[in-house]
């Protein structure tokens, strides 16, 4: 591939990406959810109760961030939150 076929096919990977980002948080919208909040809802659901820890690390993301996705679910009622009976340092969360 040339570097002007390389660039035009970045580019429509680019708008097709950017295309997809607008139709999943239109549909996400009236759920009160985003595309970020999504992501960890999906990754609950895919293990059942998991520690913020295993979330923080499974995300790979900044565990503020995380912290800030999960009180919004929580705040709308898809996550719950409880303090672990092994180890009361930790949290364990799972869908609702």
């Amino acid at each position: 591939m040339k570097k002007d076929e390389v660039d035009t096919f970045i580019k429509s990977i680019d708008t097709v990406s950017h295309k997809i980002d607008l139709y999943v948080s239109d549909q996400l919208k009236d759920l009160g959810l985003t595309p970020s909040t999504y992501f960890v809802i999906l990754k609950i659901g895919a293990y059942g109760e998991l520690t913020q820890e295993q979330l923080f690390q499974m995300l790979s993301i900044n565990p503020s961030n995380v912290t800030r996705r999960l009180n919004r679910l929580i705040e709308v009622g898809y996550v719950s939150k409880k303090q672990s009976t092994d180890d009361k340092r930790r949290r364990l969360v799972k869908l609702t």
